[in-house]
């Protein structure tokens, strides 16, 4: 299942941290809040940079948190 969602962070040369986020709105109240999920992501050709639009794909485990690997980057 590919996802779109932006770098927020670089650890490594080959590993990068996304973040998914989304407006929810709460069942009583109606007020919209944020949620968010941050990815551990492999990125094998060292190419996406912080603020970056990369597309990701889920993947058999690089390590104990990387499933995810860049299929492509959107935008720079």
């Amino acid at each position: 299942m590919a996802k779109i969602i932006a770098v927020v962070e670089k650890v490594s040369p080959k590993t990068i941290v996304a973040t998914r986020t989304i407006l929810k709105r709460h069942k009583l109240y109606g007020k919209q809040f944020r949620v968010s999920k941050k990815f551990i992501v492999h990125d094998p050709q060292n190419s996406a940079h912080v603020n970056d639009i990369v597309e990701i794909n889920d993947t058999k485990p690089v390590s104990k948190r990387k499933k995810w690997q860049v299929v492509e980057i959107i935008k720079k």
